[in-house]
């Protein structure tokens, strides 16, 4: 399945909500979190889209939505 994503970032949390596989949920949403906070972090020193800012803000938000529903 090939989907075109936008934004780099965006690969691992793709992975991560495709994941049924609980023992491997953990890992891949770790991997998600790190990729959404190491674009923010790159984006403090960039111009960047409003419209990307949002897509970070729903990916993290992604990510602790399926921790919270998968994970505990």
């Amino acid at each position: 399945m090939q989907t075109d994503l936008k934004y780099q970032w965006q690969t691992p949390l793709y992975a991560a909500i495709l994941e049924f596989d609980l023992s491997k949920l953990s890992e891949k949403l770790r991997l998600a979190e790190a990729a959404i906070s190491n674009r923010t972090d790159e984006m403090t020193f960039e111009q960047t889209s409003h419209e990307e800012r949002r897509a970070l803000a729903d990916g993290l938000y992604i990510v602790r939505m399926l921790r919270k529903d998968k994970l505990q």
